[in-house]
């Protein structure tokens, strides 16, 4: 699962349109840990990758190279995929724009060089 600051305001099957930023924040946590409730093995977390970037610059920077690296690394052996739902040339850009913003993706649109 993977969401965006825009896309916290998203409707979808399990999550109704929310007018402010913070209760959809609340509402998409509140189903991350549903989700983890669940028998199926499986565990959803809410990560906000900017939280603290501000107040503790260093720190911030810190935790920030430590979890990617992990990412990363969760990444390179397979663990986890990324969800991409569509691919464009650089050229194409304005077509992946206008894919993007339509809000109709469960992923991430790339553009390739």
């Amino acid at each position: 699962m993977s969401w965006s600051s825009s896309g916290f305001n998203r409707r979808t099957p399990t999550r109704p349109r929310t007018a402010h930023p913070a209760r959809a924040r609340i509402a998409a946590t509140s189903e991350a840990l549903l989700w983890s409730a669940l028998p199926n093995g499986r565990r959803a977390t809410f990560y906000d990758l900017w939280s603290g970037h501000s107040l503790r610059p260093a720190r911030f920077r810190r935790r920030l190279e430590a979890d990617l690296g992990r990412v990363f690394a969760l990444l390179a052996d397979g663990t986890i995929s990324a969800n991409i739902a569509a691919r464009f040339p650089l050229t194409e850009a304005a077509a992946a724009l206008t894919l993007a913003e339509s809000r109709t993706l469960n992923g991430k649109v790339v553009l390739l060089p």
